[in-house]
């Protein structure tokens, strides 16, 4: 075999064989070249999100340290404290399924699809009564955004489904 830097050579040709072990294809002159493993991307995507949403799962302990780093406004009033601890735990639980779907084949569409759907409408309620806190919450919009894209995406092609 040749290196893989040499495959782009080949990309007209038809690829005769796959060594999905490795996740390399081989063409008719034999060059290799790496696949992209859909659900091992999607495991990976899975894992990264869950634990990045879990942590949110904090401000049951710290809210006002929450509200100051998501939407830069701490409060001291018991009400706003005790409704961060809830969306705290309910966002943490998210981020428990996402990565309990990421270590479950059987499971992986439901929890990307309740988190995707979690995560839709907190975008939606930021767009439309908190738009002044989405220069405060760019990071977390974007990557909500992207998890409600994929869990779409695993939707809009279910005979390719990323699970």
């Amino acid at each position: 075999l040749r290196s893989e830097s040499e495959f782009g050579e080949c990309a007209d040709i038809e690829i005769f064989s796959v060594n999905p072990k490795r996740d390399w294809l081989i063409c008719s002159q034999g060059h290799r070249a790496v696949t992209i493993n859909k659900e091992k991307l999607l495991i990976l995507f899975m894992l990264v999100t869950g634990v990045m949403t879990t942590l949110v799962g904090l401000g049951l302990l710290a809210p006002a340290q929450v509200q100051q780093a998501m939407f830069g406004a701490p409060s001291d009033n018991p009400l706003a404290l005790l409704l961060t601890r809830g969306w705290s735990g309910l966002v943490g639980l998210m981020g428990i399924l996402l990565i309990i779907g990421a270590r479950r084949p059987a499971l992986r569409t439901f929890c990307l699809n309740v988190s995707g759907g979690s995560k839709a409408m907190f975008i939606g309620v930021i767009l439309i009564w908190g738009q002044a806190y989405v220069p405060t919450l760019a990071g977390a919009l974007f990557i909500d955004a992207l998890v409600v894209l994929v869990a779409i995406a695993n939707q809009v092609q279910p005979a390719q489904r990323l699970t």
